[in-house]
C-alpha cells in the first residue's frame, strides 16, 4: 500500500464518520422536536418525518379550518402542532388567549404571521 491511497483510505473513513455523526445529531434533533409538546404535557396530532403536521395542512381536498376543528374537538381546547419544525400552541380557550394577549403580552411579543 503507497502513501497515497492510504491517504484516500484515510479521508473516506473521516467523511464516513462526518456523515454518521451529522445522521445522529439530525435523529436527536428530530427526536426531540417531534416530541416537544409531549415532554411538556400538551397533547397533539401525531407528526410525521421533516414535515410534521404540516401535510395536513397543505391538504387540498380539505380546509385548513376544518383540519383545527377536528383537532379541538379531539385533543382539546390548548394542543400542540409543529409545522415542519415551527412549534405552534393551539388555543380556543378565551380565557388563556387574553392571559396570553392582553395580560403577558410583554412576555409574550413574537406573533406567527397569517396568511
Amino acid at each position: 500500500m503507497n502513501y497515497k491511497s492510504g491517504k484516500k483510505q484515510n479521508n473516506f473513513k473521516n467523511v464516513f464518520i462526518l456523515i454518521i455523526l451529522f445522521a445522529f445529531l439530525y435523529l436527536y434533533h428530530y427526536f426531540k422536536l417531534k416530541n416537544y409538546w409531549k415532554f411538556r404535557g400538551i397533547p397533539g396530532p401525531p407528526t410525521t418525518f421533516i414535515l410534521g403536521n404540516l401535510h395536513e395542512h397543505l391538504n387540498t381536498k380539505r380546509v385548513n379550518v376544518l383540519q383545527l376543528q377536528e383537532w379541538t374537538k379531539k385533543y382539546g381546547k390548548i394542543y400542540g402542532i409543529l409545522e415542519g419544525e415551527r412549534k405552534m400552541l393551539v388555543s380556543t380557550d378565551l380565557d388563556f388567549l387574553q392571559e396570553i394577549f392582553v395580560k403577558k403580552s410583554h412576555i409574550f411579543h413574537g406573533r406567527r404571521v397569517s396568511f
